[in-house]
């Protein structure tokens, strides 16, 4: 007289809830049982309707953590812009300081506005950051002296 093989059921319902690929056959074939006793297992336990449980249940849990990096993203998205926000007013007062006539000002401002509209919707549509992630008022700007940005600001309002 043979003895059967002892069978971790637990394992074997483990696998097979948690693994996807797992059927019937692999199951039986890696715990050396019948076909046909994994499937009376699988239909007594209901592990069918527990393994679409946990893969629904998965697929809740990863669409969750990708609104929430999309929501932090659009968090840092706001950041970035109010920042921006914050340079361009400070540049505003530097332009008043000067005593910049107002219609170039408002010229100014409506270049930067233009540029910084299609740069920001042409990243956008692409779905992608630019390599360094820099505004239409970064850098150039930030390190100019107060003499080269008046000469900046009547060379864009002529033309």
């Amino acid at each position: 007289m043979s003895r059967r093989p002892l069978i971790d059921w637990l394992q074997v319902k483990n696998d097979y809830i948690h693994d996807g690929t797992q059927t019937c056959a692999t199951l039986a074939a890696r715990y050396g049982v019948g076909v046909a006793t994994v499937r009376k297992q699988i239909e007594v336990g209901h592990w069918t309707a527990a393994r679409e449980k946990y893969f629904a249940e998965s697929t809740q849990k990863v669409s969750e953590e990708s609104f929430r990096s999309d929501a932090e993203r659009l968090a840092e998205r706001k950041e970035k812009y109010l920042r921006k926000s914050d340079e361009l007013w400070a540049f505003l007062e530097k332009l008043e300081q000067h005593r910049v006539p107002m219609e170039l000002v408002t010229k100014t401002c409506k270049l930067i506005a233009a540029y910084g509209e299609l740069h920001e919707r042409d990243r956008a549509v692409l779905g992608a950051t630019a390599p360094g992630d820099r505004g239409a008022l970064d850098d150039p700007l930030r390190s100019m002296s107060e003499r080269e940005l008046l000469a900046e600001v009547e060379k864009l309002s002529s033309r």
